[in-house]
């Protein structure tokens, strides 16, 4: 950058077929520079003032054609670099203590001046690319991190470090070379970020079967927490075809750290007998976590429709005895005779003699 006389900036923007997007620029003759400054070579000193040279011309010519323009420049390291300790420690305390220079973060590099930074060029003489099958499997691994750090409690970064450093690992372009590793690696990485929502889980009841005492008795479960760090979660319970049973949702729960809790989920039964009830666990966002849970709840308590057919039945059945106590009373009062209960309404028939 810098390199025709006109102000150095690290930040442009790139033309895509997807759009526009901003990008920062490393300057190429400070990247070359650090790669030289590795162990043993005894040129420490040499490479620190290289680096100080580098800088320097660009300030130099700055001051000669617009003073006081603000300029901003990216130093990186090659990918593969082997750095001196020593060295590169000077060569960041100059950056700090020179008076003509001010270190600063990417951020700051995002908000300052811009340059047009070119067209996208091939970045080794091979043409060899990632697979993109690979690639969209360490994107979906992605997702699945961005989730689950919806439901970490605490320094999510700081928790998840080891595990962003894996996804870092998995897409490096060292793998353009070696498809059969990258596709090795890839696949570790969604296992490993799998295994972080089979340690959220929900215990199964022991004979698959839950009885509730009442209408409105709760259903009592036990979730399980083997991570390290505390998780929020939500359970979702299905009842098959939502006949006959249902249940409230209780939101988020806090799962401690490498422990067991119990959720108290109020369900409401409209009828007795079984159910077969899903439950699941997931994260805020809705992805799962572990296993889902069949199981089979019982209820002999009476729900407002069986409740309201043994009501009308009790009621019916006590009108039949009014309406016969009713009858009884009136046909004493008229002086007929009393009938046999058990030949109500059958006519009398003379009795027949079978032919001896």
């Amino acid at each position: 950058v810098g390199g025709g006389g006109e102000p150095a900036a690290a930040r442009s923007t790139l033309t895509t077929a997807g759009g526009d997007i901003s990008v920062l620029v490393a300057d190429s003759r400070l990247t070359d520079v650090v790669a030289d400054a590795t162990p043993g070579s005894g040129d420490g000193r040499l490479v620190e003032q290289r680096y100080l040279a580098e800088l320097a011309a660009l300030t130099g010519q700055l001051a000669a054609r617009e003073p006081g323009t603000p300029q901003t420049v990216l130093v990186t390291p090659p990918r593969r670099v082997d750095p001196d300790p020593a060295t590169v420690a000077a060569m960041i305390s100059d950056t700090a203590t020179q008076p003509w220079l001010a270190a600063g973060s990417l951020d700051a590099l995002a908000d300052g001046p811009s340059v047009a930074a070119g067209d996208l060029a091939a970045g080794d003489s091979t043409g060899a690319r990632l697979p993109a099958d690979g690639l969209a499997g360490i994107t979906e691994t992605m997702r699945v991190r961005d989730d689950f750090a919806d439901a970490v409690v605490g320094d999510t970064d700081a928790v998840l470090a080891g595990y962003d450093a894996a996804i870092a690992r998995a897409g490096s372009a060292q793998w353009r070379t070696d498809p059969e590793g990258f596709a090795a690696s890839a696949a570790d990485l969604r296992d490993t970020v799998a295994q972080l929502r089979d340690q959220v889980t929900l215990l199964a009841p022991v004979d698959g079967t839950y009885s509730l005492a009442s209408s409105d008795a709760p259903l009592v479960l036990t979730v399980q927490n083997d991570l390290p760090f505390a998780v929020d979660v939500r359970l979702e319970l299905q009842a098959r075809g939502n006949v006959g049973l249902t249940t409230d949702d209780i939101g988020v729960t806090t799962l401690e750290p490498s422990s067991r809790t119990t959720l108290q989920v109020p369900a409401h039964v409209r009828q007795s007998g079984g159910f077969a009830v899903t439950a699941r666990l997931t994260t805020p966002g809705g992805e799962p976590l572990g296993d889902d849970v069949q199981m089979q709840v019982k209820s002999t308590a009476y729900g407002p429709i069986t409740l309201g057919i043994t009501i009308g039945a009790a009621a019916l059945l006590g009108l039949l005895f009014l309406r016969r106590a009713v009858r009884f009373v009136l046909k004493r009062r008229r002086g007929e005779p009393e009938a046999d209960p058990l030949l109500d309404g059958v006519s009398a028939v003379p009795p027949t003699r079978s032919p001896v």
